[in-house]
């Protein structure tokens, strides 16, 4: 007979919810919606959560500034991308979110020539 203790597991299910409460998941839920590209507005609202609750995740600023991109708010996604690349300084990360976050950059502030073809 197999037998299973589930009134075991909700009561330590319960006890860890209500005395170890995990910080809700904005960050997950943020980069969700944007790596799916749906409800951009609900990813930058969560994003901005998970940032207020987790200042110096530089990862977290990243999306920040891929989200506030993709809405087309130029200063917002180039602060938060230096803010990105100042967090993670010293860590292993450096070179990653350092080149990262000057692509974002450079690709709102670089402006488009056109060739003109003369014949």
């Amino acid at each position: 007979p197999v037998v299973a203790h589930n009134a075991d597991h909700i009561d330590m299910n319960i006890d860890n919810a209500i005395n170890h409460p995990a910080p809700i998941p904005y960050f997950s839920a943020a980069n969700y919606y944007y790596e799916t590209n749906q409800k951009t507005e609900m990813a930058k609202m969560y994003v901005d959560k998970a940032v207020a609750q987790d200042p110096k995740a530089f990862y977290m600023w990243l999306l920040k500034a891929r989200i506030e991109k993709r809405l087309g708010n130029k200063e917002e996604a180039i602060a938060a991308a230096k803010k990105s690349m100042e967090l993670a300084q010293g860590s292993v990360f450096e070179a990653e979110y350092t080149r990262n976050g000057n692509e974002i950059i450079d690709s709102l502030t670089k402006t488009k020539k056109y060739k003109q073809n003369i014949d």
